[in-house]
């Protein structure tokens, strides 16, 4: 459009997403994160040089869970060889990553490994590797999520009855 100073409006519903955001560059970019399905009313007008634009973006996918921004299920192993993988199903509506963070835990000794989930839907996958990691035995494994702006409070977590058992 070529735009160097006006104002970016997004509105989704009833949500305002971006609301008279100011353009003050010919390469303005906006980012938002809508949190539901729909479409979005996109309206940019522009003062240098006087334009006018308007535009209807829909948003498909799967919803989070109301009231959430981060959701898990269907947490689960596969014995691979002399490892185990452990993946958890997840739909992500935060702006930024979420860290996953998979704990395999025995009688008070612990091993973490991390996954980043993007923005959107996916299946988070670690791999513990029984000879490596020097395991032997029945270990319980839970998982965590975190903002990655946020490592002290999760934002979600796996459910007792959820863990799952791993044998090295």
């Amino acid at each position: 459009m070529g735009c160097m100073e006006g104002n970016f409006t997004a509105v989704l519903g009833n949500i305002i997403l971006k609301w008279k955001e100011k353009i003050d560059r010919t390469n303005y970019r906006a980012t938002f994160v809508p949190e539901k399905i729909g479409t979005i009313d996109v309206d940019v007008e522009c003062r240098n040089p006087v334009r006018r634009a308007e535009a209807q973006i829909p948003v498909t996918g799967e919803e989070v869970e109301p009231g959430k921004k981060f959701s898990a299920s269907n947490f689960r192993s596969q014995k691979i060889g002399d490892s185990n993988k452990l993946m958890v199903d997840y739909v992500s509506s935060y702006g930024d990553d979420v860290t996953i963070v998979f704990t395999l835990s025995k009688e008070g000794e612990a091993k973490n490994k991390k996954f980043i989930a993007g923005y959107g839907r996916g299946t988070a996958s670690v791999t513990f590797d029984c000879i490596s990691l020097n395991l032997r035995g029945s270990y319980m494994v839970s998982w965590k999520a975190f903002k990655s702006t946020d490592k002290e409070n999760p934002v979600t977590w796996s459910k007792v009855e959820d863990m799952v058992n791993v044998v090295c």
